[in-house]
């Protein structure tokens, strides 16, 4: 047995016990009571952390090594699909930006008109 085939087998074996494990435990701290303490919250965000980390390291990092895909050990590509998936998470959480620019610049275009109408109103001009 050729040893990127070992290695990438004992990777993808680790990796993927991560994900599991990991995973178990994220999931069953959000159901646990007693969990949402500090301690808890901590381990609950450790557990995201390397949940996440052993899941990217089983998709991209064990099939790269084991199919050596030469494609994949590009720079160029790398940052194209880390650019991609940073893309597609920002997307999940922000608001478009469409309703960011028409709902919040028109409200503080008024409130500052409306500050200088009162600011303007309540002056008076001593002789």
């Amino acid at each position: 047995m050729e040893t990127t085939t070992i290695v990438a087998s004992v990777l993808g074996l680790i990796s993927f016990l991560g994900v599991i494990f990991n995973w178990t435990v994220v999931i069953a701290n959000r159901q646990i009571t007693s969990s949402k303490h500090s301690f808890g919250i901590l381990t609950a965000f450790q557990a995201f952390g390397d949940a996440i980390h052993s899941t990217i390291f089983f998709i991209f990092v064990c099939p790269t090594i084991y199919l050596f895909v030469t494609l994949m050990f590009n720079q160029d590509m790398q940052k194209f699909i880390m650019k991609s998936i940073l893309r597609k998470l920002l997307r999940m959480t922000q608001l478009p930006k469409s309703t960011q620019i028409v709902k919040v610049v028109p409200e503080l275009r008024t409130r500052r008109l409306r500050a200088r109408q009162i600011i303007t109103s309540e002056m008076t001009i001593i002789p």
